[in-house]
């Protein structure tokens, strides 16, 4: 779709930043999907007809802001950011009226402007979230722009309007109804909705009579009665409420119990050959794992999908090419950057920075060194034969037609596939997953288990590539 990002900028103040910007976001994304002032608009279009169509087009509305943002005169001495026809008005005005997403980007050290410098109908800005472009430090934060654009554009057009003001704007998009998305001022619609029901004699269910509601169906009679009503209601609603705590209680001792018992075993097993599933829980996001005695090592049993270092450290979560391809920093993303569709099969894809930082697993478990992945193959008989031990049995995830995988070691191990700057490859063919080896001062050690010929194999990869990661306890 054309239009997708439109830079809101005015010449005689940020011109040569929205330059410069266009330019890093053409480079980026595509020049059919930024639209940047009067080149983007045919000879002889009506401007203001232009601009309105060109934001209605647009998901997102980068609106550029100097130090004379609302500053700057007309030829008259009037503030031209207040004059209705001035077309940075325009923009801005039909963007917040079509409840667009807006972020401002603040250059030449400028700040969000005061309320007093906006007209009415730009008010709003004072409250939106902004990012500030330093020309000493462009990359890094264009490519933190960058990032959340990508996220941004890969969001349905209606679901961005929600994000923006928590209702579904009836003139944008009017084949949603406003009921679908609640917000405050529909509910207080719906309380009214509910009085002028009750006065036009409408039967209303037992459980959403209000106290007025009550009054009403007991008519004349006395204070006593009505008392009985309301205690009757609030008894039920205690005895419901404890009802839930209880069966609360009950289901985690019962789980509490379990994973106590499951830990036991595994202790008790560690020096023999015995393959048993446990379960490991992260105690920074809850996440689950299941993990599996294989020898004398015991590994997680499915990949990692933490989005918090063991410290509590939030890794970046990068979706747009650019920022994934330069940053140094533990970073992460799901494949296809989906993870409603990945995160629950195979996990997320961590850059080596992730893996350096020696804080990716939970603690007391860690990233396996190249030697403890070559003392898991051997165990299982080498590379050829290992392969078919520790892949998932079936087509569920692999692509592969001769179906010899046997999974004997409940290792299960997926074919999640890998990313690099640009693009997401393999998903269904290959898993790829980091060693803790480094190679080289921009490579690491990894293993990687291939379809076609079927088979595991130690190979050396960018620092910056996106892989699996399995931990191995300590």
């Amino acid at each position: 779709m054309s239009g997708k990002i439109f830079i809101s900028y005015r010449r005689a103040d940020t011109e040569a930043s929205a330059g410069r910007l266009y330019d890093s976001l053409v480079a980026e994304f595509s020049a059919e999907d930024i639209f940047k002032d009067i080149d983007s608009i045919p000879l002889g279009a009506n401007f203001k007809y232009a601009i309105e169509s060109k934001i209605k087009d647009s998901h997102i509305v980068l609106v550029i802001i100097g130090k004379q943002f609302g500053k700057i005169k007309d030829k008259n001495g009037k503030r031209r950011l207040f004059n209705p026809s001035d077309f940075v008005y325009l923009e801005l005005s039909s963007a917040l009226k079509m409840s667009k997403v807006v972020i401002p980007v603040l250059v030449d050290h400028a700040e969000i402007p005061e309320p007093e410098v906006l007209p009415d109908g730009l008010q709003e800005l004072v409250f939106l979230n902004g990012i500030k472009l330093r020309h000493d430090s462009w990359k890094r934060d264009t490519g933190k722009l960058f990032n959340e654009l990508a996220r941004l554009i890969e969001i349905a057009p209606w679901e961005l309007e929600v994000l923006e003001t928590g209702l579904v704007n009836p003139e944008v998009f009017p084949q949603l109804e406003k009921e679908q998305v609640l917000g405050s001022d529909d509910i207080v619609r719906s309380s009214s909705s509910e009085q002028d029901n009750i006065e036009q004699g409408q039967n209303l269910d037992e459980e959403e009579l209000t106290e007025e509601m009550i009054e009403k169906s007991v008519g004349e009679s006395d204070n006593t009665e009505l008392m009985t009503i309301k205690r009757v209601k609030m008894h039920d609603d205690l005895s419901f409420f404890l009802l839930i705590i209880v069966l609360g209680i009950v289901l985690f001792i019962s789980i509490f119990l379990i994973e106590e018992f499951s830990v036991g075993s595994t202790e008790g097993n560690r020096g023999s050959s015995r393959l048993g599933d446990t379960v490991l829980v992260d105690p920074i996001d809850g996440s689950r794992y299941k993990t599996v005695q294989i020898g004398n090592q015991i590994w997680m049993a499915e990949n990692l999908a933490a989005t918090k270092l063991n410290d509590g450290t939030e890794i970046l979560n990068l979706w747009a090419s650019y920022s994934w391809s330069n940053t140094k920093e533990p970073a992460y993303s799901w494949y296809n950057n989906s993870e409603l569709k990945y995160r629950k099969s195979y996990g997320a894809l961590y850059n080596w920075y992730a893996v350096e930082s020696g804080k990716l697993c939970p603690q007391g478990w860690h990233v396996p060194k190249n030697d403890e992945w070559k003392e898991l193959v051997d165990y299982l008989g080498g590379e050829m034969v290992a392969v078919e031990k520790l892949k998932e049995a079936g087509d569920d995830h692999w692509n592969d037609e001769k179906k010899t995988a046997t999974n004997e070691s409940r290792f299960t191990a997926l074919p999640g596939g890998f990313r690099v700057s640009y693009s997401f490859n393999s998903e269904g063919s290959s898993g790829y997953w980091w060693t803790a080896t480094s190679h080289s001062k921009v490579s690491a050690k990894s293993r990687v288990i291939h379809t076609n010929p079927s088979i595991i194999v130690e190979e050396t990869e960018q620092k910056n590539y996106g892989y699996s990661v399995r931990c191995i306890k300590d």
